[in-house]
């Protein structure tokens, strides 16, 4: 199997426990299925790794409640994908801000809390 479909079925897996468990079991169309998809390819553009990208989603489902309230009302994973810019932006920038934590430090912790 390819990384990115490999990446793509983990994810999905990662966002349904997720979203069963903090809310309810979600509702997933074609529409999420693309999202997902355009979701996975879009973190392959940024990390080289299925191993990075599923860490990636992973931070970002696992700090899901730090981001503003008009993000985290937004759990269809067509939504994800269409504020994905500015959740990795709020992940680098704002929150780093908010913690006096680097970027660089949380991805390491997420790493390494993934391995």
């Amino acid at each position: 199997m390819d990384e990115k479909k490999e990446a793509f079925n983990t994810c999905k897996k990662l966002y349904w426990d997720w979203h069963t468990e903090k809310f309810f079991k979600p509702k997933f169309d074609g529409s999420d299925g693309k999202g997902l998809k355009e979701l996975v390819n879009y973190l392959f553009s940024l990390t080289p790794t299925h191993d990075e990208v599923v860490q990636t989603f992973t931070f970002i489902l696992n700090n899901w409640d730090s981001l503003s309230d008009y993000y985290k009302g937004q759990t269809r994973l067509r939504q994800i994908n269409s504020n994905i810019h500015n959740i990795i932006h709020f992940f680098k920038n704002e929150q780093s801000k908010r913690t006096g934590v680097s970027a660089d430090y949380l991805q390491r912790l997420a790493n390494d809390l993934a391995n």
